[in-house]
């Protein structure tokens, strides 16, 4: 595993970070990672979504997107109901 060193790391953030930690019933290390983890999970999606948009560029379906699940339901219908 790597190490990692912070360097002039406000006091302030450094106790609130032991503060947490201790609340949290771990150590400074293990928080840190914790946070850090956290932080990460939640910009991947966002992160995945930018790569995606910069490589292939915005879509227009000439149309709105934000339909439920109940027009998805009714236009899947549609697509497979035999004609009569």
């Amino acid at each position: 595993m790597a190490t990692l060193t912070i360097k002039k790391l406000p006091d302030v953030l450094h106790e609130r970070l032991k503060r947490q930690a201790r609340q949290n019933r771990r150590s400074l290390n293990n928080e840190v990672i914790v946070l850090l983890e956290q932080a990460l999970a939640r910009s991947a999606p966002e992160a995945a979504g930018n790569r995606l948009e910069q490589h292939f560029g915005t879509v227009d379906l000439g149309r709105p997107t934000g339909t439920d699940n109940e027009q998805i339901d009714a236009d899947l219908a549609r697509a497979y109901t035999p004609p009569s």
